[in-house]
């Protein structure tokens, strides 16, 4: 038996020798097209880069010397409306634009953010008006109220340490050019914080919030039966005020609409009686608590032609919503009858 030697696996029936010669070429040819492939791309990359900055530099000489170097773009014209909250030269000032700048150079977005960081200002709104004008119109913050510490604070517009009060909560100080109403403003006393802020502040006291609430819903109410003079909230839980009357009310600190109802009632009751109020209690919401004032005292001829008064003390007493409507009509049917 004639025994066959074993054929190397590795080597196919049609292979064949390779020369190391061709194998160089073929590495050569491989690196000669890489190498073209590389140039072609950094050349494509260059030629577009060229061009951009070929075209940046165009279009910015173009809008410098069309537009931003444009004397007809500059601002010959400025329509400053202040609303009240300043003096139009104060505007200006705080604006920082002046005649001359060119309307495409001003930057709308810091001179609006610039002029709302006066608290006396609402809102404000900038336009340009081609080719050379631009208007700043603004909306005041309306003042609801004085603000301070100590009671003995009588003048409010003269002392420092008294701020104005908006209906945001915001502490402004009066200031030559600010516009308002200040005679028929009520007063809030507050505690010793307040020394804590400055002109600007927000007050986020929760007693702070229910005084502006009480004033938005008097505001509001239809009768008009009574004005608030001033607010104590020195003490917690509870709004001492006092009305145009003299006459002092307690607020609960919440539904201010439901107590100035109620307080409306009791005022038509004691114009009904012909008495004159002199303190009511709402934060008790039945038998609520009233007093008085002294009626005045009639004068008594004695037998000498002397005249003496008999003085009648104050009546105190507790009225519900329903005994008060009842006692209105017993009133009116007793003066029908006397006529």
């Amino acid at each position: 038996m004639i025994k066959t030697r074993p054929q190397n696996r590795r080597r196919t029936k049609n292979a064949r020798p390779k020369n190391i010669l061709e194998v160089r070429a073929r590495t050569r040819t491989v690196r000669r097209k890489r190498r073209a492939i590389i140039f072609r791309v950094v050349s494509i990359m260059l030629l577009i880069a060229f061009v951009g900055i070929a075209g940046f530099y165009g279009i910015h000489k173009g809008v410098e010397k069309f537009f931003i170097g444009n004397p007809s773009y500059k601002m010959t014209d400025r329509d400053l409306r202040s609303g009240g909250a300043m003096h139009q030269d104060e505007l200006a000032q705080l604006s920082g634009v002046s005649l001359g700048d060119n309307l495409f150079t001003l930057n709308i977005g810091e001179i609006e953010r610039r002029i709302r960081k006066d608290p006396r200002v609402a809102s404000v709104q900038i336009e340009r008006h081609f080719p050379n004008k631009l208007s700043i119109v603004l909306t005041r913050r309306t003042p609801v109220a004085w603000i301070g510490v100590d009671e003995q604070q009588s003048d409010a517009e003269g002392d420092p340490g008294i701020f104005l009060l908006s209906d945001e909560g915001i502490l402004m100080q009066r200031m030559p050019g600010y516009e308002f109403n200040s005679g028929n403003l009520p007063m809030i006393f507050v505690g010793s914080f307040l020394l804590e802020n400055k002109t600007g502040d927000r007050l986020k006291d929760a007693s702070v919030k229910a005084s502006l609430n009480l004033l938005a819903a008097m505001n509001k109410d239809a009768e008009g039966l009574f004005r608030i003079r001033s607010i104590d909230i020195r003490k917690p839980l509870r709004l001492s005020v006092v009305t145009d009357n003299g006459i002092h009310v307690l607020f609960s600190p919440d539904q201010p609409e439901d107590q100035i109802h109620r307080f409306n009632h009791i005022l038509h009751m004691c114009l009904d009686n012909g008495r004159r109020l002199k303190s009511v209690n709402l934060m008790v919401k039945r038998n609520t608590p009233l007093i008085f004032e002294d009626p005045p005292a009639p004068e008594v001829k004695s037998s000498k032609g002397s005249s003496s008064s008999s003085v009648k003390p104050h009546v105190s007493r507790s009225v519900s919503e329903k005994a008060s409507s009842s006692q209105t009509r017993n009133v009116r049917r007793t003066k029908t009858s006397s006529r």
